[in-house]
């Protein structure tokens, strides 16, 4: 039941080859496109959801992993990765391609080359834990092609 994902990309491996990814439920990918002066990082600016937390600068797209239960999508949680057979995990790719362009207007065909950096932790704004997250990086083709 995994989702099917077709991607006319390659895929760069930059993490350890024979290390398994951490387990995780987050997953972010960060947009850039080569410049004259190196690279240009695309994040959002976000709206404020929690006022107290203040309006954040910017943020990445990420966000979370999704199982199939019974034939639905729906958010996993951290007890997935333990009791649930990986075969109804949403991949760590199709998390990444989705919150791009639910977040960010993301398109997989203005993506030249994928580059999966590996595992990362952040630090949630809301709750101030750290929390792990698995990273990608998105070489875009035209910045002008975004939903």
């Amino acid at each position: 039941m995994k989702n099917k994902l077709q991607t006319n990309f390659e895929i760069i491996r930059l993490h350890e080859a024979d290390s398994a990814p951490p387990p995780v439920i987050k997953v972010g990918i960060l947009p850039f496109i080569k410049s004259v002066g190196g690279i240009k990082i695309m994040a959002m600016k976000p709206l404020a959801e929690n006022e107290v937390l203040g309006k954040p600068q910017f943020q990445i797209a990420k966000g979370t992993r999704r199982i199939n239960i019974s034939g639905e999508w729906c958010d996993m949680r951290m007890d997935d990765l333990q009791y649930a057979d990986e075969s109804f995990h949403e991949t760590l790719i199709a998390t990444a391609l989705r919150e791009g362009n639910e977040e960010i207007g993301l398109k997989p065909e203005n993506i030249h080359a994928l580059f999966d950096l590996g595992g990362f932790t952040f630090i949630s704004a809301s709750k101030g834990v750290q929390k792990p997250m698995h990273l990608f990086a998105a070489q875009i083709i035209d910045t002008n092609n975004f939903g």
